[in-house]
């Protein structure tokens, strides 16, 4: 029987076959994800289903969250420092879901570490954390981008939680109007400081 497999080359290639966007940043993290951060890798069905088909047990809801936080954790070191957080930004598209999502993880690490160094008050925490993750991004928009395109399933009666709307789906990728990016001069502050945050993940991110 001829073995199935995925390799980084198809999955970034062939992204905006699946998720209707061209997004090969976010390919790349995907297939880190599946490869566990080695490169070369061949991933196999069953690997596969593995790392993206928890998405789908809707009894274990609170654990998709940290699924999330995990694929956009590049270097796998339980914290998203501001070099992950500038990556995201920069090679996603900045008017979209995911791209809102993002830019308020980088408000929170703006003031609450970078404001906090230019004050004086060095704090210990170089990066955000799955709890301040959690807090700041209730639900990622990467849940029900994965659930609907990859299985095509959203959450629906009785698996939905108060305050959910069925809504036809719109790609987390693809540029949004109610999403409008107009904080660029934001970066300045980073860039002065971002000296002083290195992440040692593989690829230089």
């Amino acid at each position: 029987m001829r073995e199935l497999f995925l390799t980084e080359e198809m999955i970034v290639t062939n992204f905006h076959l699946v998720f209707g966007e061209n997004c090969p940043f976010f390919g790349k993290i995907l297939y880190l994800y599946m490869s566990r951060g080695f490169d070369r890798c061949k991933i196999t069905f069953v690997r596969f289903l593995q790392c993206l088909y928890p998405f789908m047990n809707n009894e274990e809801r609170n654990s998709h969250n940290k699924i999330a936080f995990q694929m956009l954790d590049i270097d796998k070191d339980n914290d998203l420092n501001i070099l992950n957080l500038v990556h995201l930004h920069k090679n996603m598209e900045p008017d979209s879901r995911i791209g809102n999502e993002i830019f308020s993880l980088i408000e929170y690490y703006i003031n609450n570490t970078l404001t906090k160094k230019s004050s004086g008050n060095q704090s210990t925490n170089v990066g955000i954390n799955y709890d301040a993750f959690s807090k700041i991004i209730k639900k990622c928009a990467i849940i029900d981008e994965i659930r609907e395109v990859i299985f095509g399933c959203a959450l629906v009666g009785a698996n939905m939680n108060q305050g959910d709307l069925v809504v036809a789906h719109s790609s987390c990728f693809k540029k949004d109007p109610l999403f409008k990016f107009e904080k660029g001069h934001i970066f300045d502050t980073i860039y002065e400081t971002i000296e002083e945050d290195v992440s040692m993940g593989q690829r230089g991110f």
